[in-house]
């Protein structure tokens, strides 16, 4: 643990996060071995469903994981932070400043030190509006940051920032020299146990192991081999042949089914909420009756028991049981009543409207829309599903252009609710919002949950709760969990210095053991 002569913020709460949906077509792992002894193999093939999209790495970092660190990252199952390229830290008692000393012999895949020159740029990258970032509220508010020797920063905050962690987890630290090479992928220079070898878009990304890396020891693999693929059936067909090791963003009815097999296991990495936005200036949603009638709409506990094979459970807010201020009462005010979302389909006059729904193409999305489809049938309206590749997807979304409605598959519980209703898309109320949204009444109970003292955060947090159920520009369904398939042999078990997963589901590249 970190010894501050400052005082440390309070323990964060509970942090279950999810990561990008991945498929993938697949290779075959290349194998070493002696005469007499079993075959190791030392590439580790993982299928998924969403390619790498450089471009977007402070929003879809799923494969820059392995690549690419932050200052610190939150342990496992909590928002306490976790030493990775920052040795120490202090934050002052008034929760305005932070100052980082740097882990010593630090070096690029380049062999270049890491220097506090970095972190600086890097942090001063996450406060750029163009960049998406998701820490984005966090890092505005840092009035300034500041290399005060080769292996110190100091952060200092506008005014007190209890979020200011989210900043930090959720910032990579990037090779300032080389930079702009990430956004086309032709040069990613991290500091990660993986270095980026290669990637064709839209196919395959191959990582190499960082034999310099500082703890070489605990990187088992020389390879990981990320190949894209959105197909369900090539997916399962890649694990059952051997062909693949592992598989992110597969569908849980099928996670679940390969999970009874002894083959292979499920390992639960996250959390995500799945959710349903609406356009508030976009025919029929343009009426606040015909959005309230699409909470009541939908059957959340068949999306639990069909397309979440029976694991999650149903939520009408966004938030985690444990963050102060939640509320059972108003996590359940859209309890399932079709006939309730008739009458108000009715009230608004938009019985027969068509509702385009527009899905990244997964079978994941899919299991969830035919449930959706059919709730919003029963209130009167006639949806017709849109699927666009994924990468378009969080294009569309960055931009605000994604029609009347939109379903989302997001890890809300990355970040604290303050940070989560400034910085993600489908919150904000800015003019390129996919909702469209903006109402003063919203910024000012957004302003105060941020600045709320921890006696005034359950209020503060209870009352946006009741604002946005009323004005339901996004409906929050169900949570569910992330499950990741893997060959039984590989142990996934690794923990502290050696978590195999962040919590927010990606896969770090440490700890992992491979099977014989």
């Amino acid at each position: 643990m970190k010894t501050p002569t400052w005082s440390t913020p309070k323990r964060w709460r509970q942090n279950l996060v999810a990561g990008c949906a991945i498929a993938l077509m697949v290779t075959v792992s290349a194998c070493s071995g002696t005469t007499g002894q079993p075959a190791v193999d030392k590439t580790l093939t993982v299928v998924s469903a969403a390619d790498a999209a450089p471009n977007q790495v402070f929003g879809q970092s799923q494969w820059f994981v392995p690549v690419l660190e932050p200052l610190v990252r939150a342990a496992t199952n909590s928002r306490d932070p976790q030493a990775v390229l920052a040795d120490t830290w202090q934050v002052s008692e008034d929760l305005t400043k932070v100052e980082f000393k740097l882990k010593q012999n630090v070096k690029f895949h380049d062999g270049r030190p890491l220097t506090a020159e970095d972190v600086v740029f890097s942090l001063k990258q996450a406060a750029l509006p163009q960049n998406n970032s998701k820490a984005f509220a966090v890092a505005a508010k840092v009035t300034d940051v500041a290399a005060t020797d080769a292996s110190t920063v100091s952060v200092t905050f506008a005014s007190p920032t209890a979020n200011m962690w989210d900043l930090f987890f959720q910032t990579f630290i990037f090779d300032k020299n080389t930079y702009s090479g990430i956004a086309d992928g032709s040069v990613v220079n991290g500091t990660g146990p993986y270095k980026w070898e290669s990637w064709k878009p839209g196919n395959e990304l191959k990582l190499k192991k960082n034999s310099d890396y500082r703890d070489a020891a605990s990187v088992s693999y020389e390879d990981i081999d990320v190949v894209v693929v959105s197909d369900a059936t090539a997916q399962q067909s890649a694990l059952r042949s051997g062909r693949a090791d592992m598989a992110f963003g597969m569908a849980t009815q099928d996670a679940t089914l390969l999970g009874k097999d002894p083959k292979f296991d499920t390992v639960e990495v996250a959390s995500m909420s799945v959710g349903m936005g609406m356009n508030v200036t976009a025919y029929p949603f343009d009426n606040k009756l015909a959005r309230q009638a699409v909470g009541y709409a939908i059957d959340r506990k068949r999306l639990i028991e069909q397309a979440g094979s029976g694991l999650g459970e149903a939520a009408a807010t966004w938030w985690d049981k444990d963050e102060p201020g939640w509320d059972e009462t108003l996590n359940s005010q859209y309890s399932y009543d079709p006939e309730k979302a008739k009458k108000l389909v009715q009230e608004a006059g938009v019985a027969g409207a068509e509702v385009p729904l527009i899905f990244p193409t997964s079978a994941l999305y899919m299991s969830f829309y035919e449930i959706i489809a059919s709730g919003l049938e029963q209130a009167g309206f006639k949806p017709k599903a849109v699927q666009i590749e994924g990468n378009d997807a969080v294009s569309r979304l960055l931009r605000g252009d994604l029609g009347p409605s939109y379903l989302f598959y997001d890890a809300t519980d990355v970040s604290t609710p303050a940070t989560l209703m400034a910085s993600t898309p489908v919150f904000s109320s800015t003019p390129t919002s996919p909702q469209h949204f903006s109402d003063p009444k919203y910024d000012e109970l957004r302003l105060a949950v941020e600045q709320a003292s921890p006696e005034a955060a359950p209020k503060a947090l209870q009352e946006i709760t009741k604002y946005l159920l009323d004005v339901s520009f996004n409906h929050s369904l169900v949570k569910v969990p992330v499950l990741v398939v893997k060959d039984s042999k590989i142990d996934t078990s690794g923990t502290g210095d050696n978590q195999v997963f962040t919590n927010s589901g990606s896969l770090t590249g440490l700890g992992l053991k491979p099977g014989k």
